[in-house]
């Protein structure tokens, strides 16, 4: 997943090698390369994400392999979260707990609210409280 504004993208990728690992990284696009400003590894699995203003969004699953029910995280049974993270440095600001995953590609910002598609079936909005 990618989020751009002029010359800069902000993305998330799987690290190779396997076992579920993620990393958000930033990086300044100059022609046709591009130069890796900072990298986060990410314990989580990311599901979407989105930028504005100068916050990264980051709709967030666990990645836990529970050995009683091996898909319980995949499958949204363990919930999820929402990140706020700096878009400077990838620092996590703040987070906040949901009953399920945030959707593939699941949220939508408009009017100060952060509007998000979750895997239970529900739409929920997010609004600002600094008005």
């Amino acid at each position: 997943m990618l989020v751009h504004k002029g010359n800069t993208v902000w993305g998330v990728r799987r690290e190779g090698g396997g076992g579920g690992k993620y990393s958000l990284f930033r990086k300044a696009i100059d022609g046709t390369s591009g130069i890796e400003a900072w990298k986060r590894n990410l314990l989580v699995r990311p599901r979407a994400m989105l930028k504005s203003s100068d916050i990264l969004f980051l709709g967030v699953m666990p990645i836990d392999i529970l050995a009683d029910d091996p898909h319980a995280a995949y499958d949204g049974r363990l919930g999820g979260s929402i990140w706020v993270c700096s878009e400077k440095d990838g620092s996590k600001v703040a987070e906040y707990t949901l009953s399920a995953p945030v959707n593939w590609d699941g949220m939508v910002a408009a009017g100060r609210r952060l509007y998000l598609s979750t895997a239970d079936g529900r739409l929920i909005c997010m609004a600002s409280v600094d008005r």
